[in-house]
C-alpha cells in the first residue's frame, strides 16, 4: 500500500484502499456521461508536482467540463497536498476568494494572506 502522507503527519491518509479509487471513478464517468447538463461552478486544483494526480488529467476535467463558471489552478513546485505545502496558505486564499467571488460575501474575515 502507498503511503500518502508526509511521516509523522497524522492529518492525511497513510493509506489508500481501492474502494475510495473506484468511487472517483465513478464520480469521473458520471460527470462525463452528464457533461451537457452539469451546470456546477467548478475549481480544479492541482500542484504541477503532484504524482497522485496528473496535472494533465486536471486540465482535462477542466477542458472537457461544459459548466459556464469555472476555474484552473495550477501550482508550480506544488505536490498532491496542496494544503500542507509551503504554499497551502496562499491555496487556502485563493479557494475562500473563489467562494467569496461567488456567494458576494466574506466567508472568513480573519484570514489574512
Amino acid at each position: 500500500m502507498k503511503e500518502f502522507s508526509k511521516p509523522g503527519d497524522t492529518s492525511t491518509l497513510t493509506e489508500i484502499y481501492p474502494s475510495i479509487l473506484n468511487a472517483f471513478k465513478e464520480g469521473i464517468a458520471y460527470l462525463k456521461t452528464h457533461r451537457d447538463t452539469f451546470c456546477n461552478s467548478v475549481m480544479v486544483l492541482n500542484g504541477n508536482g503532484d504524482d497522485s494526480v496528473s496535472p494533465k488529467d486536471a486540465i482535462e476535467f477542466y477542458e472537457q467540463t461544459v459548466a459556464k463558471d469555472k476555474s484552473l489552478f495550477i501550482y508550480a513546485g506544488v505536490n498532491h497536498f496542496l494544503m500542507v505545502d509551503p504554499k497551502g496558505h496562499q491555496i487556502a486564499g485563493d479557494v475562500l476568494n473563489w467562494i467569496e467571488d461567488r456567494l458576494g460575501n466574506t466567508v472568513y474575515e480573519e484570514f489574512e494572506f
